[in-house]
């Protein structure tokens, strides 16, 4: 990356830099606006059209099997003759991305009324609806009051809007623990990860001293919501919301903060573009979010780290790998044990398998930089960011499965 570039962009980005009031922002609407697939085990794709996907459309899910993309409805035209051009055939896996939102609204919204008239579910984690901020921090404070032996909640670090970036430290308080670290809420809208790491923290939390010998012997350092700021605005203006809430002069604003970190930075897929849903920052942990990860090794050593994203039905580990018998034989016994709750198809990859290739992301941060050996990246369940009612609580059995797993095969 250019040294030039990388100066002017921090100074710009530091110049137009703002606070702002999400509050005064207006609700994005999708009304009309679709879902297209393409699948790469259908047809031929040629790099052009994925690298024209990548840098002209909000891509949403992407693997070596299929990439979604979304359109507005004054696009489909344009793109149903291009991709005609190509030979190439799509699905359109959701037609009126707006129908799925007021849906998902209505339920959460009809949820929420319930609870408001059931005094005992304060604090409490509802497992049919996603929990907003405020409804956290209740139950952050009711987990420390009844474990206060085994539960440390500890504000790891700070957003640019001030908002507390919350970790909770479980441990049976023993010497020289091997110290595991799992965060989700990376990115906004995938409001999956957030529930799903929650329900793992649920799980072990409220008895730890009962657990297993693999869940007692570690110290759990878990960051339920990494983006609290972006998933908030995906909560109340923008369903679809990705980045983080920096604030920068212009129409668009965020950093993606999975291209933020400090190995091979701002190369490959990501992106220079303010803009683009992969802005990958001004400067290498610019964001308080990346920077907080970051911060956590000054103080403590790490011998395993998950970040759980949505959607993609896997369970992935570094590219190239230094420990890759250790890490098949991982990440396999990982997706087996997913695949078991229900019989949802999960599969173990290379992080960089086919089509896809990151940079600046946390796993390969904590593997290549920190020598983290077991680094992985776990992708939830579904075919969209709208998981609801039963198969929330699948996800969290599927994610919990994993990372107990995970923890067995430490010792």
């Amino acid at each position: 990356m250019d040294l030039l570039y990388i100066f002017l962009a921090f100074v710009v980005a530091e110049i137009n830099s703002e606070f702002g009031r999400d509050e005064d922002d207006e609700v994005v609407s999708y009304r009309g606006y679709q879902i297209w697939r393409l699948n790469f085990q259908q047809c031929v794709i040629p790099d052009e059209v994925v690298d024209k996907i990548n840098e002209m459309r909000d891509v949403l899910g992407k693997n070596d099997e299929f990439i979604d993309f979304l359109l507005s409805p004054s696009d489909t035209k344009e793109w149903n003759q291009y991709l005609y051009s190509y030979n190439i055939t799509y699905e359109i896996t959701t037609y009126d991305v707006e129908e799925k939102i007021e849906q998902e609204r209505f339920i959460m919204s009809d949820i929420r009324r319930k609870d408001d008239r059931d005094p005992d579910i304060i604090g409490r984690l509802n497992f049919t609806s996603f929990p907003r901020l405020h409804d956290l921090e209740e139950y952050y404070a009711r987990l420390k009051r009844q474990n206060p032996w085994a539960v440390k909640i500890i504000t790891a670090g700070l957003t640019n809007r001030n908002t507390s970036i919350t970790c909770i430290i479980l441990s049976d308080r023993r010497i020289n623990a091997p110290a595991i670290l799992i965060d989700g809420g990376m990115h906004g809208r995938e409001w999956t990860s957030v529930f799903s790491v929650l329900y793992f923290l649920e799980s072990i939390a409220w008895n730890f001293t009962s657990q297993p010998e693999f869940i007692r012997n570690k110290m759990w350092f878990i960051i339920p919501i990494l983006n609290p700021d972006g998933y908030e605005y995906s909560m109340t203006k923008d369903r679809l919301w990705s980045k983080n809430r920096r604030r920068f002069s212009g129409r668009c604003d965020g950093v993606d903060i999975n291209r933020n970190f400090d190995v091979s930075w701002c190369d490959f897929k990501a992106s220079i573009f303010i803009c683009s849903n992969v802005y990958c920052g001004p400067l290498e942990f610019s964001e308080r979010e990346s920077s907080t990860i970051r911060d956590l090794f000054k103080y403590q050593i790490f011998s395993a780290y998950v970040t759980v994203h949505s959607y993609g039905s896997r369970v992935m580990y570094p590219y190239p790998s230094q420990e890759l018998s250790t890490h098949q034989r991982v990440t396999d016994g990982m997706a087996a044990v997913m695949r078991g709750v229900v019989g949802q198809y999960f599969r173990a990859t290379a992080e960089r398998s086919g089509k896809e290739y990151g940079a600046g992301t946390s796993v390969d941060w904590m593997y290549f930089v920190n020598s983290v050996a077991h680094s992985y990246v776990i992708e939830t369940r579904g075919g969209d960011y709208f998981v609801q009612g039963d198969e929330m609580e699948v996800s969290g059995l599927e994610v919990a499965a994993a990372l107990r797993f995970m923890a067995q095969a430490m010792g």
